[in-house]
């Protein structure tokens, strides 16, 4: 058993060498090797920055080295096993450098900054869960978002790439983990959220798309482990709750921590009971004091729950969701921000709108040709598709989301009150204020204005149930804000969740609160119709 530990400039290499393996070896022998860093003239006054890889080959020789992220560069170590014709292990220590990758040498630009990230820059791909496969390569990932691909014999560059996807918005990248499909996982931060994706092993791009991520409350505060049996991602978060993902990155179950258990959450496989048989797939935390705790990953699991009465005295309207929540809270909360996105929108909107129409419609002439152009090309636009690059860009807050409908919602309500404003200005009120020496201003805003506030209140009403519906698209496809629970993020998360088909109490609420709110503004602003347009009343 091999065992390598590191602080900032020492490397140490411990070997305990099992007892009675072989005909002649001494038993319970321990051999131990230090190296410092300054007494290595390439790596002299370098420090270790992160998680070092020890890349033991099948046969404890002929290539085992220590790898190691270093203040300037990434170097490898070879690791000396001294055996006997017997194949007893009589020494082992660290030996030369074998190869060092400076990172101002790994395709430096002008903008770019390849210094490995803290805590775990690097780790291997692994084939199978025997790790003897898959090591001929190591990833590096660097603070400014890209993954290196190093050969392990000589440490030159095999690929590189910019971790991207429309999930994410300015992620902060914290750590690379190997797991036993030959892919590689990446965990980090985005907009307050912790997220891990899973990483295709020749091309080191997120999987399907870029959509292969997982968000969620925290941070990983643990290793990510595969768990091979049931095909699984397992791993738990700062604020005490255990994940586990399927291979999609789709979350399949959590669990709660108890209070106390704080350690980082470990896969213990499967556990042999006195009856002769193996009931399996566990996973293991320790207390401060010293108290194990284990948990079964199967059967236990009941999220979500249906709508009813549970012996824990919690009754649920509406049921929860995967994660426990209730789905009458989440859904009562969100029509408060439904009502915020919807109105907030249309205000900006219809207020942007109106101005437009009455300043074209008053003044005529090039100003009226400009304005009508400028709105030409808005009304031309395929408003859903800038709206999703737009959110993409300055990323899903609500904030941004009411900006950008409003940006694409005024256009048609300008068409409209300018053509109020045509015939408006032409009445004998309007001539009456001009030959009084009103100005311009003043006959806009007091005599025109006023006049055109029906068709304002009622366009209003209309763009509201649009932008309930718009921000509902842009939560559902991802680009929302996953801070804020709306009825849109509800559908996310059910989607992710793999649960559509079988959790009906879940996609039915928020479903129909958007038909219902959307419906009870369009026929308030039907409503209003009749009362600006006196011939609907007729009919």
């Amino acid at each position: 058993m091999y065992l390598v530990m590191a602080n900032e400039s020492m490397i140490s290499l411990y070997a305990r060498v099992p007892p009675n393996q072989k005909i002649g070896e001494i038993a319970d022998r321990t051999f131990v090797s230090t190296v410092n860093l300054d007494n290595i003239s390439s790596l002299k006054g370098q420090r270790v920055l992160g998680d070092i890889l020890f890349l033991d080959r099948p046969d404890m020789k002929n290539g085992t080295m220590i790898i190691a992220p270093l203040t300037h560069s990434l170097a490898a170590l070879r690791v000396d096993i001294n055996q006997s014709s017997l194949g007893t292990v009589k020494n082992i220590e660290i030996g030369e450098v074998v190869w060092q990758v400076n990172y101002t040498e790994i395709e430096a630009g002008p903008e770019r900054n390849p210094y490995p990230i803290e805590k775990r820059p690097i780790s291997f791909y692994k084939e199978d869960p025997s790790e003897t496969f898959g090591k001929d390569r190591i990833l590096f990932l660097s603070t400014d978002g890209y993954l290196y691909s190093f050969y392990t014999e000589n440490g030159t560059l095999a690929w590189s790439t910019v971790l991207s996807s429309s999930k994410l918005k300015e992620p902060l990248f914290r750590g690379v983990y190997a797991t036993y499909r030959g892919l590689a996982l990446i965990v980090g931060e985005s907009q307050g959220r912790g997220f891990v994706a899973s990483v295709e092993p020749s091309t080191g791009v997120i999987e399907r798309n870029g959509s292969a991520v997982y968000t969620f409350d925290g941070f990983v505060a643990s290793t990510p482990e595969y768990v091979p049996s049931s095909r699984h991602y397992i791993f738990n978060t700062d604020n005490g709750i255990v994940h586990i993902l399927k291979e999609t990155m789709e979350l399949y179950a959590t669990f709660a921590i108890k209070p106390g258990f704080e350690s980082p959450v470990t896969y213990v496989g499967n556990i042999f009971n006195r009856v002769g048989s193996y009931q399996g797939n566990y996973f293991a935390l320790v207390k401060s004091d010293n108290t194990l705790y284990v948990k079964s990953l199967t059967g236990t699991y009941i999220a979500p729950l249906k709508p009813g009465v549970y012996p824990s005295g919690n009754r649920y309207l509406l049921g929860t969701d995967v994660f426990g929540h209730d789905i009458f809270s989440q859904f009562v909360y969100a029509t408060r921000i439904e009502l915020v996105v919807g109105i907030l929108a249309a205000l900006i909107a219809v207020g942007l709108g109106t101005a437009v129409g009455l300043i074209s419609g008053y003044y005529g002439g090039w100003v009226d040709s400009l304005l009508m152009r400028l709105t030409d090309i808005f009304l031309t636009l395929p408003v859903l598709v800038i709206i999703l690059l737009m959110a993409a860009i300055l990323g899903g807050s609500i904030r941004n989301i009411i900006i950008i409908i409003a940006i694409f919602s005024w256009s048609g309500i300008a068409r409209v009150i300018r053509a109020q404003t045509l015939s408006l200005k032409t009445r004998s009120f309007v001539d009456a204020a001009r030959v009084s020496g009103a100005s311009n201003t003043k006959i806009i805003l007091v005599h025109l204005a006023p006049n055109v506030l029906p068709f304002t209140f009622l366009y209003m009403t209309f763009t509201i149930s649009g932008a309930i519906i718009t921000e509902a698209i842009l939560a559902f496809l991802g680009f929302g804000d996953p801070t804020v629970i709306t009825w849109g993020m509800m559908l996310q998360y059910l989607r992710i969740s793999g649960n559509t088909l079988t959790a009906p109490w879940w996609l039915l609420p928020p479903g129909i609160g958007i038909t219902l709110l959307s419906l009870a503004f369009y026929l308030i602003g039907r409503a209003l119709d009749e009362v600006v347009n006196p011939r609907l009343r007729s009919r």
